[in-house]
């Protein structure tokens, strides 16, 4: 499956479009192109609250995360229809996403939460980071996904995300200086703080 984002930004869905999310001030258009080399185009309604936008494949029945201005929708492109809508925050702030290899499972972040998503809704949303002002994804694999959080005043910060249990192993200090995302090549390893311990911040 191959996924092309056509324009980023418009005021108008194309005629012929398949639309997503309803009356909008604009639009994101992606084309998607199924394995057997029919391809659709997609309208989604960029109603979120933030300008990113992006497209993640996820699962093995051809579903896509697609991130239009912040909201975020899933969709099935073999059958074209929307599997829903994720709702409220974080789910119309998304900044970002990865999908784990093998599962029907995708991990998303806006710049305070993590979340999970199945082709079937959301299945997780953390409550560790009600401190953090950004968040990074890195590196990933089938049993978890490492990243990176800012606690403002002190630095970045990096996570591993168990992915079967969503549990969440906070890590060490990476950059104490610096506002952009540290490199995702120093995220692993990580020294990993005892499971009672509070983030830099955090009240106690």
């Amino acid at each position: 499956m191959t996924i092309q984002l056509i324009e980023r930004e418009v005021p108008h869905p194309a005629p012929g479009d398949q639309v997503f999310g309803g009356d909008a001030p604009s639009y994101a258009r992606f084309r998607f192109f199924s394995a057997e080399g029919k391809s659709w185009i997609g309208a989604f309604a960029a109603t979120g609250i933030n300008n990113n936008t992006l497209a993640r494949s996820f699962g093995s029945a051809g579903d896509v995360l697609v991130v239009a201005g912040g909201q975020g929708y899933v969709v099935n492109i073999p059958q074209q229809v929307l599997r829903f809508i994720a709702e409220d925050l974080p789910g119309e702030y998304l900044f970002d996403a990865r999908s784990i290899p093998g599962r029907d499972l995708i991990v998303a972040c806006s710049c305070t939460d993590l979340c999970a998503y199945s082709s079937q809704g959301e299945e997780w949303v953390s409550e560790d980071f009600s401190n953090s002002d950004g968040i990074g994804l890195g590196e990933v694999s089938e049993r978890e996904i490492s990243g990176w959080h800012w606690q403002p005043g002190h630095g970045w910060f990096g996570f591993t995300l168990l992915v079967d249990s969503f549990r969440l192993i906070l890590g060490g200090l990476l950059d104490s200086g610096d506002w952009a995302y540290p490199d995702p090549g120093i995220v692993h390893p990580l020294p990993v703080l005892p499971q009672d311990s509070v983030l830099p911040g955090a009240a106690e």
